[in-house]
């Protein structure tokens, strides 16, 4: 849980390469015998989630994306098809409300399912127990749970809410 290490990281990645890698492991989850095809879901945490949601505008046949207080590609939306749950700290310095609502309004716009939970308390990171400074339990159990659910609910489930789009449109 070093916040300066982290920003010094984050600072090195590669976006075009870090998209490939995680089409190439949607691709492998696919041809695994314990995976039904395309049933795959992207989970991201602060900079993961931000990387999780542009990759859910990309890959359109993913079934459902969880972000973690992550910031919202609002440029992506538009090609965005998948369940989106998000998790807002109430407090956060990093993301800004007007970033939550802009997705809440394009996916709403869209007609794609969106669950935003803001967490009352809260500061970026509040799920990360190697932070003790923003890290809330109580906060963190609940989030967990509601993943849990959504996970159930978009991936265990049949869904007809995904909205396939033609091959020619697929990331590849």
């Amino acid at each position: 849980g070093d916040p300066e290490l982290a920003a010094q990281l984050m600072g090195k990645v590669k976006t075009a390469e870090l998209m490939q890698d995680l089409n190439d492991a949607a691709e492998y989850l696919n041809f695994q015998d314990y995976v039904k095809k395309n049933r795959i879901a992207v989970l991201g945490f602060s900079m993961g989630g931000s990387h999780g949601l542009s990759f859910a505008c990309a890959r359109r046949q993913l079934r459902a994306a969880v972000v973690f207080y992550g910031h919202v590609p609002t440029e992506k939306l538009s090609t965005l098809r998948c369940p989106v749950l998000y998790h807002q700290a109430e407090k956060d310095e990093a993301v800004t409300q007007q970033e939550v609502d802009h997705l809440v309004r394009a996916l709403t716009a869209s007609k794609v399912t969106c669950e935003i939970h803001k967490y009352p308390g809260t500061a970026h990171s509040f799920f990360n127990d190697t932070r003790p400074d923003v890290y809330k339990e109580e906060a963190a159990a609940e989030a967990w749970a509601r993943t849990l659910a959504f996970l159930d609910k978009y991936i265990l489930a049949d869904h007809p809410g995904v909205r396939p789009l033609p091959d020619s449109q697929r990331v590849r």
